[in-house]
């Protein structure tokens, strides 16, 4: 396995922020591989394709496309939730394919989930009638009506603030809702099946951090990919800032840690959750893990199936994905010159660099293979 250095990785492979300004993205499906978009540091949205140029969205006579907000796969179909202007008022817009399907200034922003042939926006709303300042209430956007989503509340929670959905999945008919309940004295990760609790995270044994990612295998276990607070070491009688774990059913399977190197590094070695990815049965995990405070220099680390699959140098993490047996991440880290840089691996291959001057950025708000 590669573990490439920065200025290594810069000579390596460099491309200009933007090889080209004009392109019509509206049929994505004739695109090829991976597909990201994002803002640059002026909050003009862009998107480009991996192995292919990129591009800021072109302006039209009637309207013009600002960014894109987030995006769903569902068979053959890329769904975008996009900022645009139409005739001057500012709009959301929902395109299938690049295609519009629904425009309307009031379409939450929220998570894309398509069940039974129909897209759902999944959001939050306040509740004024409630007297508590910070209560919301989860709901679902279908054609154009909004309906409740009510999710049981565990039994120590007295005083429940709200619940927040992350992740859905759609598994033998019944939706599984993967989220956490914030209430008075904290929060703890649920996750509802059809709304009926089925799993949570007692505060008091573990972490209130939320979870990066969720399985349910053929026998509807639930995988819950998480951090660990304040972790002991029986081992070492250690305490470290937090760890990495991969929980079933709400009890501990595994923790992800280097355990040489965490003896080395005594209290300061951490690792953290960066994502879970589920391809061909085969279940991918990504951590990101940090020696000590004398580096800011973390490995992200990619397992699959539990087996180290590749390592890359970096700072931040931001998204991964499995195409066609291949990892797909990306990353970003600061330069010495300084430049801010976001670099794209296959596997731990870098294919593709962006990079920034000083005290500029950009962000990549998604990236997913077309179908």
């Amino acid at each position: 396995m590669k573990n490439f250095s920065f200025s290594i990785l810069f000579a390596f492979l460099f491309i200009a922020l933007f090889a080209s300004c004009d392109n019509e993205y509206n049929n994505l499906n004739k695109g090829n591989g991976i597909f990201y978009y994002g803002l640059d540091n002026e909050l003009r949205g862009f998107y480009g394709f991996l192995k292919g140029e990129q591009y800021y969205f072109e302006d039209h006579k009637d309207y013009k496309v600002c960014n894109i907000s987030t995006h769903c796969i569902d068979g053959d179909d890329v769904y975008l939730l996009t900022n645009e202007i139409h005739n001057g008022d500012s709009c959301r817009v929902v395109r299938k394919n690049g295609k519009i399907l629904y425009k309307d200034k009031d379409l939450p922003n929220g998570i894309f989930f398509v069940y039974n042939g129909k897209l759902r926006i999944y959001s939050k709303f306040r509740n004024d009638s409630i007297p508590a300042a910070y209560y919301y209430k989860p709901y679902y956007w279908e054609d154009g009506q909004c309906y409740d989503v009510v999710l049981e509340t565990p039994t120590f929670v007295s005083i429940p603030l709200f619940a927040q959905v992350e992740q859905l999945k759609n598994f033998n008919g019944s939706i599984y809702y993967f989220g956490y309940i914030l209430y008075a004295n904290g929060k703890t990760t649920c996750v509802w099946k059809d709304g009926k609790l089925i799993s949570y995270y007692d505060p008091t044994k573990n972490s209130s951090l939320s979870a990066k990612g969720f399985y349910i295998d053929n026998d509807e276990n639930i995988f819950m990919f998480r951090d660990i607070e304040k972790y002991y070491d029986d081992k070492n009688g250690n305490t470290y800032p937090s760890i990495a774990a991969i929980f079933k059913n709400g009890e501990l399977l595994k923790a992800f840690y280097d355990e040489n190197v965490m003896t080395s590094y005594s209290r300061y070695y951490k690792t953290c959750a960066c994502a879970l990815y589920s391809y061909n049965n085969d279940i991918y995990l990504s951590y990101l893990e940090h020696p000590s405070f004398l580096n800011y220099i973390n490995d992200l680390v990619v397992l699959k199936n539990n087996d180290e699959v590749c390592r890359v140098s970096c700072e931040f993490f931001h998204h991964m994905l499995v195409y066609k047996g291949n990892i797909y991440s990306c990353v970003s880290f600061y330069t010495s010159t300084p430049e801010y840089v976001v670099a794209f691996f296959e596997n731990d291959n870098p294919i593709k660099m962006l990079a920034m001057p000083q005290n500029q950025s950009i962000m990549i708000s998604g990236m997913f293979a077309i179908p």
